[in-house]
């Protein structure tokens, strides 16, 4: 017997190809069989999903989940469920100096898988709210490299990058001293950096050649300066040749990061991101709403539905090392799973500088599977 089976569905994985009317069936909380009929009296419990979009569980690769640790973060368990989200990856909210607490109370205990891009600073990042807002970077004396290494070793497993921010308002007076000294933590622990881009300076064409395979720069459809287009519209060089380098590009919404405008111009350039990220926080929720919804305004942008779901899956499993365990609904992986409705109406998205775009498709949330468990809804 099977534990489950969803029957009926739209099979959506990118990875394999996949985008077919079939049933999975799921057994001791992986994924056991997808096959065009399969007999709904070989399972314990059915889900019929007739019209609904079956995927894997979906991965938001920017958030801010040390909830009442750091200022700005929220609480995991109360977004993810209720979003698709089987996994997260909080984007810096620690450092070397409070990793721990955030392993022991938030990551260990939640319901949802949460991976770590340590900061550089050895406090995270605890002065940004509504009252305070100063960089963590501004104090030289917190960038402490030995420490991260340390912590990053020892945690190898949860921790899989370090994360800096750059700009004005993120290393401030120190420039390109943070990135540098991300570096050579990068080096060190053979981990890639995520790197914020904030208003310069430093300008991004400083920024983008220091960067290589396998790092991430954040924010990468951001408006006004420090934006990655030039005054005709084009993207610029160094960010098509940061591309060919193998470097990856993350949306990162967050409350002052996403421009439609910005996002139209890059699409139509044959840009499109690796990964569709929230940077989902306290002062960024009313901006970004939740994951589906970012990814609802990339396909109402012309994104192809299962090029936004590659880049909520996928993409972003490999750049956490989890492929093929999550990511996927392969045979053997593990049962993490999203069911959404792709629904058709007018609707109204706002991006982070509070331009609208009407649309006419929405992702909306239907149930989640994690583990082969349903964590959402809970009454079904």
């Amino acid at each position: 017997m099977y534990d489950c089976v969803l029957k009926g569905g739209r099979i959506i994985d990118p990875s394999q190809n996949i985008d077919d009317i079939l049933d999975l069936a799921i057994e001791k909380n992986k994924i056991s069989s997808l096959d065009k009929d399969i007999d709904p009296k070989t399972a314990l419990q059915v889900f019929y999903l007739k019209e609904k979009l079956v995927v894997p569980g979906l991965i938001d690769l920017h958030t801010h989940v040390y909830w009442k640790g750091s200022s700005i973060s929220v609480s995991p368990d109360e977004i993810a469920p209720k979003s698709g989200i089987t996994t997260m990856v909080d984007a810096g909210s620690t450092g070397a100096g409070n990793y721990l607490a955030f392993k022991d109370y938030i990551i260990e205990s939640s319901i949802c898988n949460i991976f770590t891009f340590l900061n550089i600073a050895y406090a995270g990042i605890p002065y940004v709210s509504k009252y305070l807002n100063f960089s963590e970077n501004q104090f030289l004396e917190t960038l402490n490299i030995a420490s991260l290494v340390d912590t990053i070793k020892t945690f190898s497993n949860n921790i899989i990058g370090i994360k800096v921010r750059l700009g004005v308002k993120g290393s401030g007076k120190s420039g390109l001293l943070p990135l540098l000294l991300a570096l050579k933590a990068s080096e060190i622990t053979e981990k890639p950096l995520m790197v914020h881009i904030g208003d310069p300076p430093p300008a991004i064409q400083e920024i983008l050649p220091y960067l290589r395979k396998g790092d991430i720069v954040t924010h990468s459809f951001r408006g006004g300066a420090n934006k990655f287009l030039d005054n005709k519209g084009n993207v610029i060089s160094e960010v098509w040749k940061a591309r060919e380098r193998g470097v990856l590009f993350d949306v990162g919404h967050g409350k002052g990061s996403f421009s439609f405008k910005t996002a139209k111009d890059m699409i139509n350039a044959n840009f499109y991101p690796d990964t569709i990220s929230t940077d989902m926080h306290s002062l960024s929720i009313k901006h970004v709403i939740d994951l589906p919804t970012t990814m609802s305004k990339f396909i109402n942008l012309g994104m192809s539905l299962p090029k936004v779901i590659h880049a909520c899956t996928y993409t972003p499993a490999s750049v956490i090392s989890q492929e093929p365990k999550i990511g996927q609904l392969r045979e053997g992986s593990v049962a993490d799973i999203s069911v959404f409705e792709l629904t058709d109406s007018e609707y109204k998205y706002f991006d982070s500088y509070n331009n609208i775009l009407i649309g006419n498709k929405k992702l909306v949330p239907i149930m989640t599977l994690k583990n082969g468990q349903l964590i959402y809804p809970i009454n079904l």
